[in-house]
């Protein structure tokens, strides 16, 4: 092993010391990104880990309901940084991320995901501009999962509307799918596009 490492004294370097160092970054290796319109369901074999078959139910279910939810395109990407977009039937393109269970991390995670996308699709000429971006997860999972006292609320809804639902103001909205189902926050006012 002929690695080498950095080099400290025995008695440590300071943090000033340390952060006048600039780290030596081997580049990347990385596949190009790919964007394919669903024309069809995404075939599953069975074998696939729990996270990738729920991107693939979600992705299905809407490409399913495509009319019903008034949705002109589902677009799946790979090697992005998010799971998927959508454009409206009215034109509007929405960033889509899925997480299998939603919380404090995975809110986190998504976000970052959504923003880093933003910034890589603000320097594409061809790219649309994002209207808004939606995070469909299943369940939520640890204190996210706990219902408030006062309003009988998963925390989770709670949690990602005080935190969570704007990038850069970008509206970011999150969408259980479960059964079959798309549910969004059970307390918030229809129609208004305020919150």
């Amino acid at each position: 092993m002929n690695r080498q490492r950095a080099r400290t004294s025995g008695k440590g370097e300071t943090i000033a010391a340390l952060l006048t160092r600039s780290p030596v970054l081997k580049a990347i290796d990385q596949r190009g990104p790919k964007r394919d319109v669903l024309s069809r369901p995404i075939s599953l074999t069975g074998t696939e880990q729990r996270h990738v078959a729920y991107e693939a139910e979600v992705l299905n279910l809407l490409l399913a309901r495509r009319q019903a939810l008034a949705i002109q395109d589902v677009v799946r990407f790979r090697n992005v940084l998010i799971d998927a977009g959508l454009v409206l039937a009215d034109g509007r393109v929405l960033a889509v991320e899925i997480k299998l269970r939603m919380n404090w991390a995975k809110a986190c995670q998504a976000g970052w995901q959504i923003r880093q996308f933003m910034e890589m699709a603000a320097t594409q000429p061809t790219t649309q501009p994002l209207s808004a971006a939606v995070v469909f997860f299943e369940e939520f999972s640890g204190d996210w999962a706990r219902s408030t006292i006062s309003r009988g609320v998963e925390r989770g809804w709670e949690h990602w509307y005080r935190g969570h639902a704007e990038i850069d103001k970008l509206r970011v909205d999150l969408i259980r799918v479960r059964h079959g189902r798309l549910e969004g926050h059970p307390l918030v006012v229809s129609g208004r596009g305020d919150r």
